[in-house]
């Protein structure tokens, strides 16, 4: 399986396993606010700025793309997966959905298309040898190749979402659709860029991510680092 995130030049924050008091965590993205939204990506700047401050990649290619997912510690076959990707690709041509933001009106008519493009592509990287090909590692590939639309997540994340990608991507749209409503500002990416201090702009879908790693994995990092600080000794 891809790991959560990645220690190093990459989008995420570092991973590591989870201890038994964080196992089950569930976000309740109904009661995010907008005040709450940019505390969490706050949160996940100030304490994991290594990964915060990454710069966003742009492959242009299935050996690129995978050469990034490899970079983000997802362990794929630099033999296999980039031909399988490429072959997954002239199957599923995405140009269609190019114009199409998280935030879009119409992304609950493509929910169930988006989902199994999720879904296929896990299958398709699968049975051609691929095996660690995966949750994490199938939306961060098609982020990758759609990073207004396609909202990243991992084990941790779905646990909040055990329906499915599509549903995922369902509720990602209907909390992007209020924080854009409640932004105080029409252009949502610039004004965080300018709030945070990002030398880059990004996505709303990618401030999704962050939010959301940040509360369900982010927080409890950062109460076991203060644990150990405390028990170290004097």
């Amino acid at each position: 399986m891809c790991l959560p995130r990645t220690v190093g030049p990459a989008i995420g924050p570092p991973s590591s396993a989870l201890s038994p008091e964080q196992v089950g965590i569930i976000l309740a993205w109904d009661d995010v606010t907008w005040p709450a939204f940019v505390a969490g990506l706050r949160g996940f700047r100030d304490h994991f700025t290594r990964a915060a401050r990454a710069p966003e990649p742009h492959p242009e290619n299935p050996p690129e793309i995978i050469g990034v997912l490899n970079r983000w510690a997802c362990r794929l076959s630099t033999e296999r997966a980039p031909g399988a990707l490429e072959t997954w690709l002239q199957d599923h041509p995405l140009k269609a959905l190019e114009p199409l933001m998280i935030s879009d009106p119409s992304v609950p008519d493509h929910a169930d298309e988006l989902g199994a493009l999720h879904d296929d592509l896990i299958a398709h990287m699968r049975a051609n040898g691929v095996n660690s090909m995966g949750d994490a590692a199938a939306s961060k590939t098609l982020y990758l190749l759609q990073p207004r639309l396609f909202v990243m997540w991992d084990k941790e994340i779905r646990r909040s979402a055990p329906e499915g990608y599509g549903a995922y991507l369902l509720q990602m749209h209907t909390l992007a659709r209020r924080l854009t409503e409640e932004a105080p500002s029409d252009d949502l990416e610039a004004y965080l860029q300018e709030q945070l201090g990002y030398d880059t702009r990004k996505t709303l879908a990618k401030y999704l991510d962050e939010y959301n790693w940040f509360e369900a994995v982010g927080r409890q990092q950062l109460t076991a680092r203060r644990d150990r600080s405390r028990e170290a000794p004097g």
